[in-house]
């Protein structure tokens, strides 16, 4: 159906520009699943923000017990934790 795609070095250029942009893209999926994952009743994502070297996600939690159980989802999906003193918020940092 196309001719300039039965070439293997047409077809091996391609695969090797995109890689590296799938790459990425395929993390940056990764880890919004992930932070979805964290939120459940009695959380609220605050904000969401994504750039090209990292995830950056603040939620706030109802209670102690709600936010012990973010931060451990966090740890287990290799996140980490940045500390909020005097409230029941976690910011959580993800790299690509």
């Amino acid at each position: 159906a196309y001719p300039s795609l039965q070439s293997k070095y047409t077809r091996e250029s391609i695969v090797n520009k995109y890689k590296t942009i799938d790459q990425l893209e395929r993390k940056k999926r990764e880890l919004v699943k992930a932070v979805s994952s964290m939120i459940f009743k009695g959380v609220t994502l605050n904000s969401l923000q994504i750039d090209d070297k990292k995830l950056k996600a603040q939620f706030t939690c109802k209670d102690a017990g709600v936010t012990k159980r973010v931060k451990a989802l966090a740890k287990k999906n290799q996140m980490k934790i940045l500390p909020v003193s005097g409230s029941n918020s976690v910011i959580v940092e993800g790299t690509l």
